[in-house]
């Protein structure tokens, strides 16, 4: 049998095929870095700073949701004192904010699932935090060496998590 494949042919398909995919560009806008996927924006990195910060709703001239906060985004913001993450958020990776040694406080919003591995790690002036009853994932030791913290509480009508007498 013979094969009727060009070779011309098979590279268009591959081509086609790869300008279909789904593809993340690396941005930047503001104090943020970011990947913008066509759909939603995750947060890759922050260079403000610091201080109160408030995390857009939307990024670029796109104006696509700041859906995800990645891994790693906030390392080591050592003058981040309080972050409020918005209602477009659904996760919070993993290292996201560890070693936001001044954080003191943030909002997680009723939004937001997940929070990976890490999230908080050695967030050392963290005093208290919130979950709220949408999270249905906390990655291991996201709060290892807070060393503050000394209240957690969790939504009553969270179905995966609850905390008794602060303690989650």
């Amino acid at each position: 049998m013979k094969n009727n494949n060009h070779p011309h042919v098979r590279w268009l398909i591959c081509l086609c095929l790869l300008c279909a995919a789904p593809r993340a560009w690396a941005l930047t806008s503001g104090d943020y870095s970011y990947t913008d996927d066509g759909w939603d924006v995750t947060i890759t990195g922050y260079t403000g700073a610091g201080g109160a910060v408030t995390i857009p709703s939307v990024l670029g001239p796109s104006s696509h949701p700041v859906i995800s906060i990645g891994y790693i985004a906030f390392h080591n913001c050592t003058a981040l004192t309080s972050v409020t993450i918005p209602s477009s958020v659904t996760s919070i990776g993993a290292y996201a904010f560890s070693g936001c040694t001044s954080l003191t406080s943030v909002t997680i919003p009723s939004s937001v699932t997940s929070l990976g591995t890490y999230a908080f790690y050695s967030c050392t002036g963290l005093t208290s935090v919130t979950i709220p009853s949408s999270v249905t994932s906390i990655g291991a030791d996201a709060f290892y060496r807070c060393t503050s913290l000394t209240s957690v509480t969790v939504d009553a009508a969270n179905a995966n998590y609850s905390s008794i007498d602060g303690v989650l």
